[in-house]
């Protein structure tokens, strides 16, 4: 698990954006290259979203494991590990201890939020880059809801006694798991869009990757 003092450590690395990269960027594209950064060479430089896409990864990963990866139906006990280990993936601030990159889902997709509109806000900033920053912010705003109510249920699957309750709970942690990154066709139009209720990380990634090709990033 990455410890703290390596989350700031490559915080600060990530902050300094190499020096091929810095002499081509302007205020706008600073903060671009804190959410993806193409010149990573470690896990703590890779930026925000990246962050988050990894973290939503595990989460997902220990979600499928409550619902379906039970030793035997009805394993309360095996229920209540993966859900605590789904509760570090999203906040390690709430369980210290878990499979994960140390960052936390809600953390990163917070700094993403941040920066991207900071990007978006610059005088700098083109119209192309505004425009796919909403996109990118509405995907990663609807993955922070999610992340929201999953806390909700690793609590309410950590607190129960009852084999029922935490196995309900966990399907629903499970369908949450997965529109982590794949969002959901809340319209029924057969379409992910990046739109309120709708995509999820894979979808702001692709606008992340248009905006940066558009901007010469990368």
């Amino acid at each position: 698990m990455t410890t703290r003092a390596a989350i700031v450590s490559g915080i600060t690395i990530l902050l300094g954006i190499p020096a091929a990269t810095a002499g081509a960027q302007n205020g706008a594209h600073a903060h671009i290259l804190q959410v993806v950064n193409p010149e990573a060479t470690s896990v703590a430089e890779l930026g925000f979203l990246r962050q988050a896409l990894g973290e939503a990864g595990t989460v997902a990963e220990y979600a499928a494991f409550a619902a379906g990866g039970q030793q035997r139906p009805g394993d309360l006990q095996a229920m209540k590990t993966h859900a605590g280990n789904v509760l570090h993936a999203l906040d390690p601030t709430r369980r210290e201890s878990g499979p994960g990159l140390g960052f936390g889902l809600l953390n990163a997709s917070r700094n993403t939020i941040e920066h991207v509109r900071m990007a978006a806000d610059a005088p700098d900033a083109s119209e192309n880059l505004r425009a796919h920053a909403a996109h990118v912010v509405s995907c990663v705003r609807n993955t922070l809801e999610r992340a929201r109510r999953m806390l909700e249920i690793t609590e309410g699957i950590l607190a129960t006694e009852s084999a029922h309750e935490a196995d309900e709970l966990s399907d629903e942690l499970n369908t949450l798991g997965f529109q982590l990154r794949n969002g959901v066709d809340a319209n029924g139009d057969r379409l992910v869009t990046w739109h309120e209720g709708e995509g999820g990380l894979y979808v702001a990634q692709e606008h992340m990757q248009m905006l940066m090709r558009r901007e010469g990033i990368g």
